[in-house]
Protein backbone atom coordinates (compact mmCIF):
# COMPACT_ATOMS: atom_id res chain seq x y z
CA UNK A 1 0.00 0.00 0.00
CA UNK A 2 1.25 3.49 -0.89
CA UNK A 3 2.56 5.33 2.17
CA UNK A 4 0.85 8.52 3.24
CA UNK A 5 2.83 10.80 5.53
CA UNK A 6 1.23 14.16 4.69
CA UNK A 7 -0.79 15.26 7.69
CA UNK A 8 1.27 13.33 10.24
CA UNK A 9 3.58 14.73 12.90
CA UNK A 10 6.84 12.86 12.35
CA UNK A 11 8.75 15.05 14.81
CA UNK A 12 10.55 13.59 17.85
CA UNK A 13 9.89 15.21 21.21
CA UNK A 14 12.57 17.26 22.92
CA UNK A 15 14.45 20.48 22.43
CA UNK A 16 14.64 21.44 18.75
CA UNK A 17 18.13 21.90 17.25
CA UNK A 18 19.57 25.32 16.48
CA UNK A 19 18.16 26.74 13.24
CA UNK A 20 20.09 25.90 10.09
CA UNK A 21 20.48 28.03 6.96
CA UNK A 22 21.45 26.25 3.74
CA UNK A 23 23.73 27.71 1.08
CA UNK A 24 22.41 28.05 -2.47
CA UNK A 25 22.42 26.47 -4.97
CA UNK A 26 21.98 23.22 -3.09
CA UNK A 27 20.88 19.63 -3.26
CA UNK A 28 19.40 17.84 -0.25
CA UNK A 29 18.79 14.23 0.59
CA UNK A 30 17.10 12.93 3.73
CA UNK A 31 18.16 9.34 4.24
CA UNK A 32 19.97 6.96 6.51
CA UNK A 33 23.68 6.75 5.84
CA UNK A 34 23.52 3.28 4.30
CA UNK A 35 25.02 2.02 1.05
CA UNK A 36 21.60 0.99 -0.27
CA UNK A 37 20.42 4.61 -0.07
CA UNK A 38 22.79 5.52 -2.92
CA UNK A 39 24.69 8.11 -0.89
CA UNK A 40 27.96 7.23 -2.65
CA UNK A 41 26.25 7.77 -6.01
CA UNK A 42 25.07 11.21 -4.90
CA UNK A 43 28.59 12.14 -3.78
CA UNK A 44 29.99 11.02 -7.13
CA UNK A 45 27.23 12.95 -8.89
CA UNK A 46 28.10 16.05 -6.88
CA UNK A 47 31.66 15.92 -8.22
CA UNK A 48 30.22 15.86 -11.75
CA UNK A 49 27.65 18.61 -11.10
CA UNK A 50 30.41 20.91 -9.80
CA UNK A 51 31.86 21.01 -13.31
CA UNK A 52 28.71 22.84 -14.42
CA UNK A 53 27.54 24.39 -11.14
CA UNK A 54 30.76 25.12 -9.21
CA UNK A 55 29.07 26.60 -6.13
CA UNK A 56 26.75 23.66 -5.45
CA UNK A 57 26.48 22.31 -1.91
CA UNK A 58 25.06 18.86 -1.29
CA UNK A 59 23.51 18.36 2.15
CA UNK A 60 23.12 14.86 3.58
CA UNK A 61 20.57 14.80 6.39
CA UNK A 62 20.59 11.57 8.33
CA UNK A 63 22.94 9.21 10.11
CA UNK A 64 23.96 5.60 9.95
CA UNK A 65 26.80 3.07 10.04
CA UNK A 66 28.26 3.94 6.62
CA UNK A 67 28.65 7.67 7.27
CA UNK A 68 32.43 7.54 7.84
CA UNK A 69 32.93 5.74 4.53
CA UNK A 70 30.90 8.42 2.72
CA UNK A 71 32.88 11.19 4.44
CA UNK A 72 36.08 9.50 3.25
CA UNK A 73 34.72 9.24 -0.29
CA UNK A 74 33.90 12.96 -0.39
CA UNK A 75 37.43 13.71 0.84
CA UNK A 76 38.98 11.42 -1.77
CA UNK A 77 37.00 13.11 -4.53
CA UNK A 78 38.25 16.49 -3.36
CA UNK A 79 34.77 17.81 -2.63
CA UNK A 80 34.72 17.64 1.16
CA UNK A 81 33.77 21.33 1.29
CA UNK A 82 30.82 20.80 -1.08
CA UNK A 83 29.28 17.83 0.75
CA UNK A 84 27.89 18.66 4.20
CA UNK A 85 26.92 15.87 6.58
CA UNK A 86 24.16 17.21 8.82
CA UNK A 87 23.58 14.05 10.82
CA UNK A 88 20.17 13.41 12.35
CA UNK A 89 18.00 16.49 12.85
CA UNK A 90 14.52 16.65 14.35
CA UNK A 91 13.66 19.64 12.16
CA UNK A 92 14.02 17.86 8.82
CA UNK A 93 10.82 19.43 7.51
CA UNK A 94 12.18 22.96 8.02
CA UNK A 95 15.49 22.05 6.39
CA UNK A 96 13.69 20.53 3.41
CA UNK A 97 11.87 23.78 2.73
CA UNK A 98 15.22 25.44 2.00
CA UNK A 99 16.27 22.89 -0.62
CA UNK A 100 16.67 23.79 -4.29
CA UNK A 101 16.54 20.15 -5.44
CA UNK A 102 15.62 17.08 -3.40
CA UNK A 103 17.34 13.81 -4.32
CA UNK A 104 16.70 10.22 -3.30
CA UNK A 105 19.26 7.95 -4.95
CA UNK A 106 18.23 4.64 -3.37
CA UNK A 107 19.23 1.29 -4.84
CA UNK A 108 16.17 -0.27 -3.18
CA UNK A 109 13.32 1.47 -1.37
CA UNK A 110 9.88 -0.17 -1.10
CA UNK A 111 7.90 2.97 -0.19
CA UNK A 112 10.02 5.87 1.12
CA UNK A 113 8.35 8.26 3.53
CA UNK A 114 10.47 11.23 2.43
CA UNK A 115 8.99 11.42 -1.08
CA UNK A 116 5.52 12.56 0.11
CA UNK A 117 7.24 14.97 2.50
CA UNK A 118 9.38 16.44 -0.27
CA UNK A 119 6.29 16.79 -2.45
CA UNK A 120 4.40 18.52 0.37
CA UNK A 121 7.31 20.96 0.63
CA UNK A 122 6.91 21.74 -3.09
CA UNK A 123 10.42 20.59 -4.01
CA UNK A 124 11.64 19.54 -7.45
CA UNK A 125 12.61 15.89 -7.00
CA UNK A 126 15.17 13.62 -8.63
CA UNK A 127 14.90 9.98 -7.59
CA UNK A 128 15.79 6.52 -8.77
CA UNK A 129 13.41 4.29 -10.69
CA UNK A 130 13.25 1.48 -8.13
CA UNK A 131 10.54 -0.30 -6.13
CA UNK A 132 7.81 2.08 -4.89
CA UNK A 133 9.49 5.36 -5.80
CA UNK A 134 7.89 5.76 -9.28
CA UNK A 135 4.41 5.23 -7.79
CA UNK A 136 5.14 7.92 -5.17
CA UNK A 137 6.04 10.28 -8.02
CA UNK A 138 2.96 9.56 -10.14
CA UNK A 139 4.94 7.42 -12.52
CA UNK A 140 7.44 10.22 -13.14
CA UNK A 141 4.95 13.05 -13.68
CA UNK A 142 5.86 14.54 -10.29
CA UNK A 143 9.63 14.09 -10.42
CA UNK A 144 12.59 13.10 -12.56
CA UNK A 145 13.33 9.37 -12.45
CA UNK A 146 16.84 8.08 -13.19
CA UNK A 147 18.39 4.60 -13.15
CA UNK A 148 19.88 3.46 -9.84
CA UNK A 149 23.66 3.23 -9.42
CA UNK A 150 24.18 5.83 -12.15
CA UNK A 151 26.00 8.97 -10.92
CA UNK A 152 26.13 10.28 -14.50
CA UNK A 153 22.34 10.18 -14.91
CA UNK A 154 21.89 11.64 -11.44
CA UNK A 155 24.30 14.48 -12.21
CA UNK A 156 22.61 15.27 -15.53
CA UNK A 157 19.17 15.48 -13.91
CA UNK A 158 20.41 17.65 -11.03
CA UNK A 159 22.39 19.97 -13.31
CA UNK A 160 19.47 20.30 -15.67
CA UNK A 161 17.23 21.53 -12.87
CA UNK A 162 19.76 23.88 -11.28
CA UNK A 163 20.59 25.47 -14.65
CA UNK A 164 16.99 25.77 -15.86
CA UNK A 165 14.81 27.74 -13.41
CA UNK A 166 11.77 27.36 -15.68
CA UNK A 167 12.01 23.56 -15.57
CA UNK A 168 12.51 23.76 -11.82
CA UNK A 169 9.35 25.84 -11.46
CA UNK A 170 7.34 23.46 -13.65
CA UNK A 171 8.44 20.53 -11.52
CA UNK A 172 7.59 22.37 -8.30
CA UNK A 173 4.05 22.79 -9.60
CA UNK A 174 3.86 19.12 -10.65
CA UNK A 175 5.07 17.81 -7.28
CA UNK A 176 2.38 19.85 -5.53
CA UNK A 177 -0.47 18.26 -7.50
CA UNK A 178 -2.38 15.10 -6.60
CA UNK A 179 -1.26 15.11 -2.98
CA UNK A 180 -4.48 13.69 -1.52
CA UNK A 181 -3.33 10.17 -2.36
CA UNK A 182 -0.23 10.74 -0.19
CA UNK A 183 -2.07 11.83 2.95
CA UNK A 184 -2.39 9.86 6.15
CA UNK A 185 -6.19 10.17 5.82
CA UNK A 186 -6.22 8.26 2.51
CA UNK A 187 -3.83 5.66 3.90
CA UNK A 188 -5.91 5.17 7.06
CA UNK A 189 -9.12 4.89 5.02
CA UNK A 190 -7.67 2.24 2.73
CA UNK A 191 -6.10 0.32 5.63
CA UNK A 192 -9.42 0.21 7.46
CA UNK A 193 -11.06 -0.98 4.25
CA UNK A 194 -8.67 -3.93 4.11
CA UNK A 195 -9.56 -4.92 7.68
CA UNK A 196 -13.30 -4.55 7.05
CA UNK A 197 -13.13 -6.78 3.98
CA UNK A 198 -11.06 -9.36 5.88
CA UNK A 199 -13.54 -9.38 8.78
CA UNK A 200 -16.50 -9.61 6.40
CA UNK A 201 -14.92 -12.53 4.56
CA UNK A 202 -14.13 -14.34 7.78
CA UNK A 203 -17.62 -13.76 9.19
CA UNK A 204 -19.26 -14.86 5.99
CA UNK A 205 -17.17 -17.99 5.83
CA UNK A 206 -18.11 -18.96 9.39
CA UNK A 207 -21.87 -18.54 8.91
Amino acid sequence: MLNGTIGTMRRPAGTPPAPLTLNHPNVLTVAGMYERKGIADLIEATALVRQRVPRITTYLLGDGPDRSAFEQLAHERGIGGSVVFLGFRADAELVMRQADVFVLASHADPNPLVIPEARAAGLPIVATRVDGIPESLDGGDAGLLVPPRSPDALANAISGLLLDPAQCDRLRVATSRNLERLTVHRMSRETMGVYRRAIAARTGGAS
